[in-house]
């Protein structure tokens, strides 16, 4: 048996009116007495000095049936005054998991009239798995919560293996078709957007998507700051008018966005995303009769024709596309979950690590990879093809465009950092790339993908410094310095950044697989 108060540093939840907090989709969760939602009441804006750190346990002290319950933390938050933080160095995902178990198991003596007060919560016995020398055996802890989480994966892709075994299997074979006039079945309204200097741009990813004429990345050419007089609402068919290579296009959106005007937008209440992920395959089937010369204007798009299968009355069949597009989406996650739940059990568990158990030091980016210029290949010499076009994009890997052209940077296992338009970010390509002259092409000195994304990640956190009017020339990029772990030597510590990208993905992997399994 071990005491709370041996086992952790305790923290009060700092926020005592909620009242005060202002609710945002994309802001930090609100951590409140409850006993659902990992304890999430809300997600709201951070407030200075509110804010608590994550990899914890929050105690829930107080609230009617929640009182006595607690959750692991991954991520920061803001606790109500009625949660207790609780930190420790042995914390991580499967050893917190663990305790919040063992912890719950007392909760039945804490009511609203016995309240978990923080005297209290630092006297409470909780029992746990011990070592030879009689203090908590971590290692077996989190051995033992990886085991059970592998089984759960395993159970749930059982599980969807008898579903896809039990239900009919649907095919198009065998399906009555009819042709129906786009304009019939959408009511249709053009991009917002007629000039870009109507929008401000939001490089950080925390505005609303902005459509233009691209056939990547569903659409989406950036981000822009919100504008309620050009929002355009989702659940709805973004059509692309023209755009060399795009004109033609169809894309399913389901959020709100902002359109250009080389967007036609279509709503119909027969929409949903399995229903518009259907219609855009079949609409993008006629694409090559537009091109930069024949541009898909709301005249022509109102007389598109395309094939929809149909019930016994001849009107198109919803209910089928509806049930085939959810039976291929499902037949897709299962193969990329059985892809990953394979990796996972074919991956040795890499040591824990931690990036503050670490000695750190600045090398020039020179010291750890050749900086080569890039070559670009202007719009009227671009051939359609397969292979990626790398520019100054933050969007889509930094690819801008597929292209069958080859020159002298045609090369693999490389990283591209933009010096245009969005400046400092970096990619990793482990495929065979172009690079235009609005990024340089790094080559790493060690030849290792998770090196490589080490890499992109120190690299891309000092771009604050640089913007279009201070561009990350050759010059500046070689200057340029990043802090990298080293070893006893002093030189980069590559075994460590491969082992720690590696529990890195792994984890991931396995939140991924959590949370289709809860889905």
């Amino acid at each position: 048996m071990f005491s709370i108060g041996e086992l952790f540093r305790i923290e009060s939840g700092r926020c005592k009116n909620a009242g005060e907090l202002e609710h945002d989709d994309t802001g930090i969760p609100y951590v409140g007495a409850t006993n659902r939602n990992n304890g999430v009441l809300d997600v709201v804006k951070p407030v200075e000095g509110l804010s608590m750190k994550g990899n914890c346990i929050a105690f829930v002290k107080q609230g009617e049936g929640s009182v006595g319950y607690s959750v692991y933390k991954h991520e920061d938050f803001i606790a109500s005054t009625a949660i207790a933080a609780g930190y420790a160095p042995f914390l991580n995902r499967y050893t917190g998991m663990f305790i919040t178990v063992s912890a719950d198991k007392v909760r039945g003596k804490y009511s609203f009239n016995y309240p978990r007060s923080d005297s209290r919560l630092k006297k409470e016995m909780i029992q746990l798995p011990a070592d030879d020398s009689g203090r908590p055996d971590w290692n077996f802890m989190e051995r033992y919560m990886r085991e059970r989480e592998r089984i759960m994966i395993e159970l749930y892709i059982s599980r969807l293996k008898v579903y896809e075994q039990d239900t009919e299997i649907l095919t198009l074979d065998g399906v009555r078709w009819g042709k129906f006039r786009i304009g019939d079945l959408f009511r249709l309204e053009p991009g917002k957007c007629l000039k870009s200097e109507m929008v401000q741009q939001d490089d950080d990813g925390s505005g609303i998507t902005y459509l233009g004429a691209t056939n990547h990345n569903n659409a989406v050419t950036g981000y822009v700051k919100y504008d309620e007089k050009l929002v355009q609402k989702g659940n709805c068919i973004a059509f692309i008018k023209d755009g060399e290579g795009s004109a033609g296009y169809a894309v399913y959106k389901s959020e709100d966005f902002i359109a250009n005007f080389h967007i036609i937008v279509g709503y119909a209440p027969f929409l949903n995303r399995y229903t518009g992920t259907f219609i855009t395959t079949v609409a993008d089937m006629v694409r090559g009769k537009y091109s930069f010369n024949y541009s898909r204007n709301m005249e022509r798009l109102k007389n598109e024709m395309i094939q929809l299968p149909v019930d016994d009355s001849g009107n198109p069949d919803w209910a089928f596309m509806e049930r085939y597009m959810q039976q291929e989406e499902q037949r897709l996650t299962g193969e990329y979950t059985h892809s990953i739940q394979s990796k996972l059990r074919n991956t040795p568990p890499p040591k824990l690590l931690s990036l503050k158990c670490v000695e750190w030091r600045t090398f020039y980016i020179s010291d750890v990879a050749e900086i080569v210029s890039g070559h670009d290949i202007y719009d009227a010499e671009r051939l359609p093809g397969d292979i990626p076009y790398i520019g100054a994009s933050a969007m889509n890997n930094g690819v801008t465009h597929f292209v069958s052209n080859k020159n002298e940077t045609l090369e693999s296992e490389c990283i591209s950092v933009n010096r245009n338009g969005s400046v400092g970010y970096a990619f990793y390509h482990p495929y065979e790339a172009l690079y235009s002259n609005d990024c340089r092409k790094l080559r790493p000195k060690v030849k290792n993908r998770y090196v490589s994304l080490f890499l992109t990640t120190a690299i891309t956190s000092q771009r604050g410094k640089y913007n279009y009017g201070y561009k990350m020339g050759t010059a500046r990029l070689m200057r340029q310095q990043i802090i990298l772990p080293a070893d006893s030597s002093g030189n980069p510590d590559w075994n460590f950044m491969t082992q720690y990208m590696q529990q890195t993905e792994q984890i991931l992997l396995a939140r991924y697989l959590s949370h289709i399994a809860d889905s």
